[in-house]
């Protein structure tokens, strides 16, 4: 029986070569999925007016009718029913937060929130 596996070992070391160095192949990775391109602007849409600024309010006021103005969701009561201007007020007067309100006040977008004032 020894002398059958060593004539095969004689007779085929192309083949045992080929297998054995494919064996130390890495595999190829997968090509990342294209990236689809950023829909359009639609047209339709009109953008959201430019706010005029309320020289009366402080700035943290001015940033919560901004917010309530275009819908945005941190223009909203927190969950036990305090009103934007307050908590963002007391936030930003305490410093308990960053909370950029000259910015906030001059968005036109609820997504300019995270992209633009932070």
């Amino acid at each position: 029986m020894e002398r059958n596996s060593r004539s095969l070992v004689n007779r085929y070391p192309a083949i045992i070569g080929a297998l054995l160095l494919l064996s130390c192949v890495p595999p190829v990775p997968d090509p990342e999925p294209p990236v689809p391109p950023a829909p359009a602007p639609d047209a339709s849409v009109p953008p959201a007016p430019e706010p005029e600024p309320a020289p009366e309010l402080e700035a943290c006021e001015r940033a919560c009718v901004r917010l309530q103005e275009l819908g945005c969701r941190e223009g909203e009561p927190t969950p036990a029913g305090k009103p934007c201007v307050e908590w963002f007020c007391d936030a930003a007067n305490a410093g308990i937060l960053d909370l950029q309100p000259e910015c906030l006040a001059t968005i036109t977008d609820c997504d300019q929130v995270d992209t633009r004032c932070r």
